[in-house]
């Protein structure tokens, strides 16, 4: 399994900061030879800004299938069924524990194990995590650890989040610390952290 860990983007900048968004997605699914996406957009559960809708499902459906890529809504069951395991697309934004409940379904759990890559941005990357490091999250949760031994700490330089990191680090004693900027991915595999994908940086203890 390969996962892109995305720190988001800043929907204010909103028309660059989408595109940005949509140019990075396209060059992954470029490497990745993605053929079918499974799109997991449980996290945007609050108030939203009308310019953040552009990975609502139907927004996200035409891009994907613009580029010729089969897509697939993990709303419907019938989806996750016919889920080839070619690549999972988790939004990000403003309900972790609730995207983290969702994907404890046991359907979708076993979708999310046996993709090839996962791809997506801000809170999703927080599920995947062993760790996140956050004044507002509760430290007991559990995340799905599938991004091994690691905690991952969100707009590390927007926010100057260095001590974040370094508290992070000595409370888990995780083996990666990673900060991530906005409009950055980070390629996740073979439990070690590789590529850095578009604008930014990638921070690591």
């Amino acid at each position: 399994m390969i996962l892109y860990l995305w720190w988001g983007r800043n929907p204010d900048w909103w028309e660059m900061a989408l595109n940005n968004q949509l140019e990075c997605l396209t060059e992954i699914f470029k490497k990745i030879w993605t053929r079918e996406v499974l799109h997991i957009p449980f996290a945007r559960t609050g108030i939203m800004k009308k310019n953040r809708d552009a990975f609502w499902p139907v927004a996200f459906q035409n891009f994907v299938e613009s580029l010729w890529i089969v897509y697939k809504n993990a709303t419907y069951i019938e989806d996750i069924e016919e889920f080839s395991g070619d690549t999972i697309y988790m939004n990000g934004w403003n309900d972790c524990l609730f995207l983290l409940e969702m994907c404890l379904n046991q359907l979708l759990h076993s979708a999310l194990l046996k993709t090839k890559n996962i791809i997506g941005e801000s809170c999703w990357a927080v599920v995947l995590a062993k760790h996140f490091s956050s004044s507002k999250m509760d430290s007991r949760v559990d995340w799905l650890n599938l991004a091994k031994d690691s905690i991952i700490v969100p707009h590390y330089t927007e926010r100057n989040r260095e001590n974040k990191l370094f508290e992070g680090k000595e409370k888990y004693q995780t083996k990666y610390a990673i900060g991530i900027d906005e409009a950055t991915f980070v390629k996740f595999e073979n439990w070690r952290y590789w590529d850095v994908i578009w604008l930014w940086n990638i921070h690591y203890l």
